[in-house]
């Protein structure tokens, strides 16, 4: 509410109106004097590559060249590798990928896996991998630097998970919890349940050279490339 002063003609002490209602709009002044000599009003189809150099946008659907096979983009993604810059782009009808070339040329990206037409993917970099997701596909990462497509292939939680203690620990009043993740080239499982142990001794103040440790063991996971083992002093509280 914007109050107005305004002073009552038969009356010597001031008196304040409220305004509520403002249909009467705003009023902007947008004067081009006031933009700099040295700045572009607008950039619709280029793009500062250096201070003062001008280059065309990179190809999408409106610029740059488009791909034959495609009738548009399902989805573009502007992707940084260093210094480097570059979209990539799915096919929509196609569903293939594509990498966009600095003379303004499409590359389709090898490997034989394409993404469902009828769904709009969602990107996230992180580092020099770009994971794509759609709701329907598995989850893909492109490698950035080798230009290559993975896809993710679910794989089984770890089972089987036992422990055993050191010769220098007995049963005690101190309890640990163990949860086993698998991993492949793309993600991780969900844990393993959770097994648990004590020990006489608290785990910080265990000596290995004396014998004081845990010995963890389980089931090896088919395709799992590594795996993290995660420990708490509670069930659900376990950390790596």
């Amino acid at each position: 509410m914007r109050k107005i002063r305004v002073r009552a003609a038969q009356l010597e002490a001031p008196w304040q109106l409220g305004v509520s209602k403002f249909d009467g709009g705003t009023a902007t002044l947008l004067d081009d004097a006031r933009t700099g000599a040295k700045y572009a009003k607008e950039s619709i189809n280029v793009m500062q590559v250096q201070d003062g150099v001008w280059a065309t946008r990179w190809g999408t659907r409106y610029y740059g060249q488009e791909v034959a096979a495609e009738s548009a983009w399902l989805g573009v993604k502007e992707i940084v590798s260093g210094s480097s810059r570059k979209l990539f782009a799915i096919g929509a009808s196609t569903g293939k990928s594509y990498v966009m070339n600095s003379d303004g040329t499409w590359s389709e990206i090898g490997g034989g896996i394409t993404f469902n037409t009828g769904k709009k993917p969602w990107f996230l970099q992180i580092n020099n991998h770009l994971y794509i997701v759609n709701g329907a596909d598995p989850m893909t990462r492109y490698d950035i630097a080798a230009n290559t497509l993975v896809r993710y292939s679910s794989i089984a939680k770890p089972s089987g998970v036992s422990l055993s203690r050191g010769g220098g620990l007995a049963a005690g009043s101190y309890n640990h919890y163990y949860r086993v993740t698998a991993l492949n080239d793309v993600g991780e499982t969900a844990g393993s349940a959770a097994v648990t142990i004590t020990t006489d001794k608290e785990r910080a103040s265990w000596d290995p050279t004396a014998n004081e440790y845990i010995d963890i063991s389980w089931s090896a996971v088919s395709g799992a490339t590594r795996y993290q083992v995660y420990y708490g002093t509670e069930s659900g509280g376990e950390f790596l």
